[in-house]
C-alpha cells in the first residue's frame, strides 16, 4: 500500500510538472500570438508588397549563411543527460564562435554578390541579430531543461512586445524593409539580455575536457548533415521563389506565411519546448514515451483545427476591412493552396521533436531529407509556372508522404512494445 501511495504521489508530480509547464507556455504562446498578428496587421496595411520580398530574401540570406553554425550543437545539448556545467559552458562558447562564422559570411556575401547589394545598408542590424541569437541560444535550452517555463513565458511576452512596438512605429514613420529587421533584432535583445542575465551562471563554470568536446563531436557526425538540411529547408522556399518568381509575389508569398504560421502557433509552438523535454524525460519507457506522444498530438490536432477555423474566419470577414481589397484578394486566393500544408506540418513537427528528444538523430535526418528532396522536386516543377501557388503545394505533398512515413515507424513501435510485454507476462 505504501509503495502504491509513493508511486501515485510521484506520478502526480512528474505530470503536474508537465502540466504547469504546458500551461505557462502555450499561454504565453496565445499572448505572443496575438501580439505578432496584431504586428502582421498594422505592417501589411502600410508598407508595401516588395518590401516584404526583400525582407524575406535577407532572412533567406541569414539562414543560408546559418549553415555555418550547424553542428548539432543544440540536440546534443538538449539531450544530454549529464549535470556537469562544462557541457553547458562549451555549447555556449561552441555556439559563440559559430555565430562570428556566419557574420563573417553576411559580410562577404552581401559585399561581394550582386544580387545581395541592396541589403548592405541592414548589414549591422543583420550582423547583431545573429551574434545575439547565438550568444543566447545555451541560456535558453538550460532554462528549458529545467522546465523553467514560467520565466521564459514572461521573457517571450516582453521580447514580442517589443517587436511589436517597434514594427507599430516604424511602419507609420519609415515603412520599408528595415523597420522588419530592426524589429527582429530589437526581439532578440530583449529576449537575450534576459536570459543571459538570468542564467549566465550555468554556463560560465566548468572545465572543458576531452570527454566534454568528443560528446558534442559524437552528435556531430550525424547531427551536422541534420542541421544544413533543416537550415536549407527552412529557406528553399523563398530560393525558389527569387529564382522563379518576383519580389512582388515573394512579399505577397511572405504575408500568406503569417497566416500559415498561426495554425502552427496555435498547435505544436503552445507545446513544443514542453513537449521536447517531456520526451527526453520521458524516453527512459517506451510505454510512457508512447503515452507522451499521443497526449501532445491530441493537442496539437485540436490546436491546428482551431487555428485554420480562425484563419478562415478572418480571410472571410476581416480581410478586406484591415488590410485593404488588393491585400484580401491576393492573400486569399494564396490562403486555399496552403491548407493541406498547415493540417500536416504540424503533425509532423511533433514527431521530430520525438526524434530529436530520444537521440534518434537517423530518424530525424531521413525525415528532413525526404522533406527536402520531395519539396524542391515539387517546387521545381510547380513554382514557374504557378509561383508562390506551386511553392505551398509542393509544401502540403512533401509533408503528407512524410507523415505517412512517421505514422507507419508509430504504429510499428507500438506493435513491437506488446509484443514485449506479452513475452514478459507469458511465462
Amino acid at each position: 500500500m505504501i509503495a502504491t501511495l509513493v508511486r501515485t504521489v510521484g506520478h502526480r508530480i512528474k505530470y503536474g510538472v508537465k502540466a504547469r509547464s504546458t500551461l505557462y507556455y502555450s499561454s504565453s504562446s496565445i499572448v505572443c500570438q496575438g501580439l505578432r498578428f496584431l504586428g502582421i496587421l498594422i505592417s501589411t496595411a502600410a508598407i508595401a508588397p516588395d518590401q516584404f520580398g526583400r525582407y524575406a530574401t535577407a532572412m533567406m540570406l541569414v539562414g543560408l549563411c546559418g549553415l555555418a553554425k550547424e553542428f548539432g550543437q543544440n540536440p546534443a545539448f538538449l539531450s544530454c543527460t549529464r549535470t556537469e556545467p562544462a557541457y553547458a559552458r562549451f555549447h555556449f562558447l561552441l555556439s559563440l564562435a559559430l555565430s562570428l562564422i556566419v557574420v563573417l559570411l553576411l559580410f562577404i556575401s552581401i559585399t561581394l554578390i550582386p544580387g545581395f547589394s541592396n541589403l548592405r545598408t541592414a548589414l549591422p542590424l543583420l550582423c547583431l541579430t545573429v551574434l545575439i541569437e547565438g550568444a543566447t541560444m545555451t541560456a535558453l535550452l538550460v532554462a528549458q531543461k529545467r522546465f523553467e517555463f514560467r520565466r521564459m513565458a514572461i521573457i517571450e511576452i516582453a521580447a514580442t512586445a517589443s517587436w511589436l512596438l517597434c514594427v507599430a512605429s516604424g511602419s507609420r514613420f519609415y515603412p520599408v524593409a528595415m523597420t522588419l529587421i530592426f524589429a527582429r533584432l530589437m526581439e532578440s535583445l530583449v529576449r537575450g539580455v534576459s536570459l543571459l542575465g538570468w542564467l549566465y551562471r550555468d554556463f560560465i563554470q566548468g572545465k572543458i575536457t576531452l570527454e566534454v568536446a568528443g560528446y558534442y563531436g559524437r552528435f556531430a557526425r550525424l547531427l551536422t548533415p541534420q542541421g544544413w538540411i533543416e537550415n536549407l529547408l527552412g529557406n528553399v522556399d523563398v530560393l525558389l521563389l527569387n529564382s522563379f518568381s518576383t519580389q512582388t509575389d515573394l512579399g505577397v508569398y511572405d504575408r500568406t506565411n503569417q497566416l500559415v504560421r498561426i495554425p502552427l502557433s496555435t498547435s505544436i509552438n503552445l507545446v513544443d519546448r514542453v513537449a521536447a523535454a517531456a520526451y527526453s524525460r520521458d524516453q527512459e519507457s517506451i510505454s510512457v514515451l508512447q503515452r507522451s506522444i499521443l497526449q501532445f498530438a491530441t493537442l496539437v490536432v485540436l490546436g491546428t483545427i482551431a487555428g485554420l477555423v480562425a484563419v478562415q474566419l478572418f480571410v472571410w470577414f476581416l480581410a478586406g476591412p484591415l488590410l485593404g481589397t488588393s491585400w484580401k484578394n491576393a492573400v486569399s486566393s494564396l490562403w486555399i493552396w496552403a491548407i493541406p500544408y498547415c493540417l500536416f506540418r504540424p503533425l509532423v513537427w511533433n514527431f521530430n521533436l520525438v526524434f530529436l528528444s530520444t537521440s534518434r538523430p537517423k530518424h530525424l535526418l531521413f525525415t528532413l531529407l525526404g522533406i527536402l528532396l520531395t519539396l524542391s522536386i515539387g517546387g521545381l516543377i510547380l513554382t514557374p509556372t504557378l509561383g508562390s501557388r506551386g511553392v505551398f503545394a509542393a509544401f502540403g505533398f512533401s509533408y503528407f508522404i512524410m507523415l505517412a512515413a512517421q505514422t507507419l515507424w508509430f504504429i510499428r513501435s507500438i506493435h513491437k512494445t506488446r509484443q514485449c510485454e506479452q513475452r514478459i507476462l507469458v511465462p
